[in-house]
């Protein structure tokens, strides 16, 4: 290597050392933003204001009965919350496991409890809730890979739905303050 070069290959050095940092402080951003988002969404989950519509909604999914209208209307407030998570999924700001780790236990009996509700709403508009039907089966392929037998059955089994439906319909509305 001739001495004149060495500052053009310490330079390319540089330049590479840079682009690596870049890269590892963007990823970085990329997970506090994500973590941001989806924490923000857990606690709006939570709040005392939803706890009363997953009370409401489990209630009228376990009774199955049509004519009450607060349920429908609970249990489409819960699928629209879930789609605005589907949502950001697809358009890649929180990634299948973000949502695993966050909401699967809740997103995974929901989505086929609401299947009636998600149904007939779907006939007006082909394209409703699709999104939620995205990040389900994403999520549903998370909990199959990390789960020990492989399997997805202690989530989705109509007992394990009903099991759910049941400690939601006991939830204890906690006050705002």
């Amino acid at each position: 290597m001739r001495p004149e070069a060495i500052p053009a290959y310490v330079s390319a050095l540089g330049v590479i050392a840079a682009m690596y940092w870049q890269i590892r402080e963007w990823r970085r951003a990329s997970l506090t933003n994500r973590m941001a988002t989806i924490t923000s969404y857990e606690s709006r989950f939570e709040a005392a204001e939803f706890r009363d519509l997953r009370r409401v909604a489990a209630r009228y999914l376990l009774a199955h009965d049509a004519t009450e209208p607060a349920g429908r209307d609970a249990t489409k407030a819960i699928v629209n919350f879930f789609e605005s998570i589907g949502y950001l999924f697809e358009k890649g700001m929180l990634k299948d496991e973000d949502v695993w780790q966050f909401f699967a236990s809740w997103l995974v009996p929901y989505y086929i409890a609401s299947e009636k509700v998600r149904a007939e709403e779907s006939e007006n508009d082909p394209n409703v809730y699709s999104s939620v039907g995205n990040v389900y089966l994403a999520v549903l392929a998370v909990e199959a890979k990390k789960h020990p037998t492989g399997q997805t059955s202690h989530l989705i089994a109509p007992k394990a739905v009903r099991a759910f439906l049941d400690d939601e319909c006991k939830l204890v509305v906690r006050s705002a303050a």
